[in-house]
């Protein structure tokens, strides 16, 4: 819940940016790698869309990622920033929104895509996701008052989100749910705020983040109550009510460079950078996203097994 898939609306702006050590070093701008510690050489070791650079793709998403004019910011924007500095490589920013940054990865224009990315099974088909950088929570967007915290408890309410939306299909078909669509999650919220919709379904991090920076927005955040597996077995339709690993994606073909940034993820697990940056973004709780129940460690090695990974891989977990 909270990713979509639609066409793209509007063609993407490129900023260009370099890495974090030309800032370090005092390097000139257009040369970020070798300057400071680098686990490889640059760009030689990688087949790259941008051929110098690697070309990162990525969706207004805040606190994960969005530009401040020229800077590419968000937790995840600088985990990926200190990655590639690690890396030794240069970077270029295109923003877009979030169909057409997937469309970017998919169609081999882009090297990248960092934006509060869910792994689905069908998005394998045509690209690469990193191992999880964090594990997304489900939330319910409210009006004051109401006490919806399960899957169960939205019937009889008035639920919107964002057209194309993966919870789309599954809520248009629920029974004793009335759902409305809507451009943006601007329009989804300011619904919400003027008591037209009962619920708002939308991205956990952004929901969270807007409810913390927008007093002005009269709504309720509580955590939503997942299905179990055992549910989602039975119900495959389940699914986009649980938590998602939440990674980055990358093209066929760059698999040199996904299992290098996978290096850097785990790194940043083990030395608490991911926390710490989450934190800094005004993540309250960070650790809780880190980690996941046994139940779903299962559920979810499990499925990358079956799918994208080999049989002795793990989850990264804080």
């Amino acid at each position: 819940m909270g990713d979509h898939d639609q066409t793209p609306r509007r063609p993407p702006r490129r900023v260009r940016l370099t890495a974090l050590s030309a800032a370090i070093c005092g390097a000139a701008l257009l040369t970020a790698a070798g300057c400071g510690d680098s686990t490889s050489s640059g760009n030689a070791d990688y087949d790259l869309v941008g051929n110098d650079v690697v070309l990162v793709s990525t969706a207004a998403s805040m606190p994960n990622t969005g530009m401040d004019g020229r800077e590419f910011i968000g937790f995840e924007a600088e985990m990926l920033k200190q990655a590639l500095d690690n890396l030794g490589l240069e970077y270029e920013v295109a923003l877009s929104d979030f169909p057409g940054m997937l469309a970017s990865v998919q169609s081999k224009r882009a090297d990248i895509g960092v934006a509060n990315i869910a792994w689905l099974e069908s998005r394998t088909a045509d690209g690469l996701f990193s191992d999880p950088i964090f594990y997304g929570r489900p939330v319910v967007a409210q009006t004051p008052g109401l006490g919806v915290d399960s899957v169960e408890g939205l019937k009889g309410h008035t639920v919107g989100t964002v057209s194309g939306f993966v919870s789309v299909p599954v809520l248009s078909n629920m029974e004793g749910v009335e759902l409305r669509t809507y451009p943006d999650i601007a329009a989804t919220l300011a619904d919400l705020d003027a008591g037209r919709i009962d619920i708002a379904l939308i991205d956990p991090l952004l929901t969270l983040y807007t409810h913390k920076t927008r007093p002005d927005l009269n709504f309720d955040v509580m955590p939503m109550t997942p299905p179990t597996t055992a549910e989602i077995e039975a119900n495959p339709d389940l699914e986009v009510f649980g938590p998602h690993m939440i990674g980055w994606y990358l093209p066929e073909g760059g698999e040199e460079l996904r299992d290098a940034l996978n290096e850097e993820i785990r790194a940043m697990y083990e030395n608490g950078e991911t926390a710490r940056l989450m934190q800094e973004h005004g993540i309250d709780a960070p650790d809780d996203l880190l980690t996941v129940s046994d139940e779903w460690q299962t559920f979810f090695t499990d499925q990358r097994h079956s799918v994208d990974r080999p049989d002795e891989w793990t989850l990264p977990l804080g």
